[in-house]
């Protein structure tokens, strides 16, 4: 039977095998290896950074120190990881590598043309990217030989699978199936768990069939690991995985170091423009402290992301390199991570990402959703969106990888009416809330969604690190808008523009107002299409339609400053429908 005293020593006798002195492991993580001890199905919802991935690193050492009397195997156990990224597998089998742990990894090729991510395709302003997922294809086992004999020889004790791997591969499956492993395998651990319904529906669908691990090793428990499942997503992988009876630990999803802010970006329809007025400042800035800039990802979309670079090109010159007489991908101050870039190049800017900050040149990362899902890069200091992801899980999943190592952050986001269109395939509600919600808490709305226990309580002083909305609500008089995040991130003495990239609404604008401009524009779209003899519709006649005009306008009106701009910016057809329009906007704006 196991005692509380003999536990405590078997996660110590752990801790000290993998050297891991500095670390104090925290009460959920104890509540998940002891789960995992009784055999135990467990869901372990824990944030960014809280220290997922340590738990399967220590498991199979604890096992084996509890069960050392009864083990028949001079290797002991080992455990399977089921995790989707190869950068994930990289960071994860480097990390093992430098504390005298030796991993396998089971991968696979396609035998036919594979089609790129199509979760980046999903990306706003992404429609010419879009491509049909992959269908079910021939996957061939990639892992060398001398991997393969040692795995059932028992040399490894963690072991690191593709689902493919094994549920699309007859040969991985067979491999799992030995005698050895059969014997052997104490956990079957899925990583980044919340992939299993995101990606498993049409894009991997072998993520959906990972219920055949419960046939593979029925002895062994699922440990189920993510940082986003809201309580409707936890249900279904229940089900999806068939889980028996599991114990559900979910920890304090709150991030208090980032700060949450949002802003409106100029409409889709403004091209270049929409993404320069924000990456321009960035530039910069960029341009100014080089080396002493803060680790910054700026997600966009896949088309977008050559533009760009060649954008911080033209801007940076000479400086865009340091030094700047070694013109190498590596002593670049910004990079592109993208699905079509090679694996050396990804690998490449992954490993910039984790060097010392001290000798790391990369400074700005033109990312995709590509970019590793838990990859440790301890030091981002910025997370900025030029679009808004499809869902809050998403969301939440991105701005975490800032502000790893407890120190300030900041997420922002930068969104229009296209990218929260009610036609976007794959954006949720939720999301299309987050955006427009004007006053309430963005951080307290994320954690609600996603089911945390311990929800934020902002306190005045707080107000100013909490996110965009709470800072405008803070009635502190000698409140600073930008100050104490801008002490934090360690960016001192710039132009007050470059502190806030992208443009600024001229003034507030509540929803009643919102909605009354709105009524109005209508109102004059009828009056202006019962005028003088017509052919065919208003929408035809006029040239004012409903979704396409009216609702960018409602959508994007305050980056607007004159009738000459709607003209240029929403393609009305003449001066005097945007004068009309636009003393619409002013009046109500002014009452």
């Amino acid at each position: 039977m196991l005692t509380l005293n003999s536990f405590f020593h078997a996660v110590r006798y752990a801790l000290d095998k993998l050297e891991y002195e500095d670390i104090f492991l925290k009460v959920k993580q104890y509540q998940v290896l002891a789960s995992l001890l009784e055999k135990r199905d467990t869901v372990a919802i824990l944030p960014t950074g809280y220290g997922k991935s340590i738990i399967f690193h220590l498991f199979p050492f604890v096992y084996d120190h509890i069960n050392a009397s009864t083990s028949s195997h001079g290797h002991g156990c080992a455990v399977l990881i089921v995790t989707p990224l190869n950068s994930l597998i990289s960071d994860q089998t480097s990390i093992l590598k430098k504390r005298g742990i030796e991993t396998a990894v089971l991968t696979t090729t396609i035998t036919s043309s594979e089609s790129r991510t199509k979760s980046e395709n999903n990306a706003s302003d992404s429609e010419s990217d879009n491509e049909e997922a992959p269908e079910t294809q021939s996957q061939r086992l990639s892992t060398d030989a001398k991997t393969k004999e040692n795995i059932e020889k028992e040399n490894f004790k963690i072991i690191f699978a593709h689902p493919e791997a094994f549920i699309s591969c007859r040969e991985g499956r067979r491999i799992l199936m030995s005698n050895s492993l059969q014997q052997r395998v104490v956990a079957s651990v899925i990583d980044e768990a919340h992939l299993v319904e995101e990606w498993g529906r049409e894009f991997r669908p072998d993520f959906r069939k990972l219920a055949q691990l419960g046939s593979i090793f029925p002895n062994a428990p699922f440990l189920v690991l993510t940082t986003t499942a809201p309580v409707q997503m936890r249900e279904e992988l229940i089900c999806t995985l068939h889980l028996e009876k599991p114990l559900v630990v979910v920890a304090n999803l709150n991030r208090p170091n980032i700060f949450i802010e949002k802003k409106k970006r100029k409409p889709t329809s403004a091209n270049e423009e929409s993404f320069e007025s924000i990456l321009l400042p960035i530039a910069k800035e960029l341009k100014e402290s080089l080396i002493k800039f803060p680790l910054t990802i700026i997600y966009l979309p896949l088309k977008w992301c050559g533009y760009a670079f060649k954008l911080f090109l033209e801007e940076l010159g000479d400086k865009s390199y340091v030094p700047s007489d070694e013109r190498i991908p590596k002593n670049c101050l910004f990079a592109q991570y993208h699905s079509p870039q090679t694996e050396e190049m990804k690998l490449e800017i992954l490993s910039q990402l984790k060097d010392n900050d001290s000798s790391r040149k990369t400074r700005v990362v033109f990312a995709t959703v590509a970019i590793g899902l838990g990859v440790n890069i301890p030091d981002v200091r910025q997370i900025i969106h030029i679009g808004a992801p499809c869902t809050l899980e998403s969301y939440y999943q991105e701005i975490g990888r800032a502000g790893r190592d407890g120190k300030q952050a900041r997420a922002s986001l930068h969104y229009n009416g296209h990218d929260i269109a009610s036609n976007r395939r794959g954006m949720t509600e939720e999301m299309r809330m987050f955006c427009r919600e004007n006053t309430g808490c963005l951080r307290n709305l994320i954690l609600t969604y996603l089911g945390s226990n311990n929800l934020t309580t902002t306190k005045e002083t707080d107000r100013h690190l909490c996110c965009s909305n709470c800072l405008n609500m803070c009635e502190c008089n000698s409140c600073q808008v930008v100050e104490p995040l801008h002490e934090a991130l360690a960016i001192v003495d710039l132009p007050e523009e470059s502190r806030h990239p992208g443009p600024q609404p001229s003034c507030n604008i509540s929803k009643s107002q919102r909605d009354k401009i709105r009524t109005l524009m209508r109102e004059y779209r009828l009056k202006l299409g019962s005028e003088g003899y017509r052919m065919g519709g208003i929408d035809s006649s006029t040239g004012l339609t409903l979704k396409l005009i009216i609702e960018s306008i409602v959508d994007n009106f305050e980056f607007v400053k004159s009738a000459e701009e709607m003209v240029k910016t929403f393609e009305i057809w003449d001066i005097e429908q945007a004068n009309s329009l636009f003393k619409i906007i002013t009046e109500v704006c002014q009452n």
